[in-house]
């Protein structure tokens, strides 16, 4: 509604994202990295990739109202609700060693954490390694990295997440029903969606320069203590062959699972690299763990893989423009999303050395 000689006012808080009202609160929370939306496209993640191919200035992030083909770990399909929710993901060129990738994934997931308890008073838990659970321990979120590595430096590196904002669980297919939740259903009220997401946006690159500058351990374990899921929980970790059986017992400084077995030995389950002689190769960092529920509530089921593939050329800027999404720009730009986490599960001893 307008007012005289006052502007615009708006009469409702929009049930959907808006590019305009999206980059008034970037505005105010003075992001300036480029983010782009999206009215739809296949992934963000992969919309990430590829304008990381063709030379895009990082850091930026890529945001879609949907996703046709939006994935998960272990290669799921990760459901895409065409309105209501976010689907971002965030790229950069950082130019750092890989090791220093590995609790790469859990920092950002705990920042996004911090965020949404000091915003909304909500504390979402952390399950190990990629997803975020409301306090009824349903599913809110899922994260997925993935990241191009030379022998010895991280060239580029795409972050998504996918965010339930809004919907109960009818609102969700048959199969999720049980288990996903939203911010939302979790208050029990409603969202200022535009403004909920633009502050997760400003939380992330937040996260990202405290990350690049190593500023991020100060407060790392604090963070973890107060959002981890699976602490003291007995857990069987499947590592390709007969599962492993402890209590978790924490993480380390890099993010690695840690397991109390019996006799006294331990298990740990690390994010690692995998480099081949290639010059370059693209890296599916992928932290896929997954839980199942045994006949033993109290037992959770973990299933890590790993997966590495060649690198694909990247497509050429004509093929690139001929295949990308229409998409809908905000006066500020905003990026894709997506994630993808390599990972190699490991077992050791105390006295084990470490790779």
């Amino acid at each position: 509604a307008a007012s005289t000689r006052k502007g615009y006012a708006l009469r409702s808080v929009p049930r959907h994202l808006d590019p305009a009202l999206l980059d008034a609160h970037l505005r105010l929370l003075k992001v300036s990295p480029k983010v782009e939306f999206l009215a739809e496209v296949d992934s963000t993640n992969s919309e990430a990739e590829r304008r990381l191919a063709v030379g895009q200035e990082a850091p930026f992030a890529v945001f879609a109202r949907t996703q046709k083909a939006g994935r998960g770990r272990l290669g799921r399909k990760w459901h895409s609700a065409p309105s209501g929710n976010l689907y971002l993901s965030l790229a950069f060129r950082p130019f750092i060693p890989p090791d220093r990738l590995k609790p790469f994934t859990l920092w950002m997931g705990l920042a996004l954490c911090a965020h949404v308890e000091k915003s909304l008073g909500l504390k979402l838990g952390l399950k190990w390694p990629n997803d975020l659970q409301s306090p009824d321990g349903r599913k809110v979120a899922g994260m997925l990295t993935e990241a191009r590595l030379d022998a010895d430096s991280v060239r580029e590196l795409v972050f998504g997440v996918g965010l339930n904002l809004t919907g109960a669980p009818k609102d969700f297919p048959a199969d999720l029903r049980a288990t996903a939740g939203s911010l939302e259903a979790a208050l029990g009220a409603p969202l200022d969606l535009n403004r909920e997401a633009a502050g997760v946006i400003a939380a992330l690159f937040r996260a990202w320069e405290q990350f690049e500058e190593g500023t991020w351990s100060r407060s790392f374990r604090k963070l973890w203590s107060h959002h981890d899921v699976l602490a003291g929980k007995s857990v069987r970790v499947g590592l390709r062959g007969d599962p492993v059986a402890g209590v978790v017992d924490g993480i380390d400084d890099e993010g690695s699972l840690i397991l109390r077995t019996g006799g006294g030995r331990r298990a740990q389950f690390i994010a690692v690299r995998r480099l081949r002689r290639h010059r370059t190769e693209q890296l599916h960092y992928m932290l896929r763990a997954i839980a199942h529920r045994r006949t033993s509530p109290s037992v959770t089921m973990l299933q890590i893989q790993a997966s590495v593939r060649p690198d694909r050329p990247g497509l050429s800027p004509t093929t690139q423009s001929a295949q990308r999404p229409a998409s809908h720009h905000s006066p500020r730009a905003v990026s894709p999303t997506a994630q993808r986490t390599g990972a190699r599960a490991r077992s050791r001893s105390p006295r084990a050395d470490d790779q």
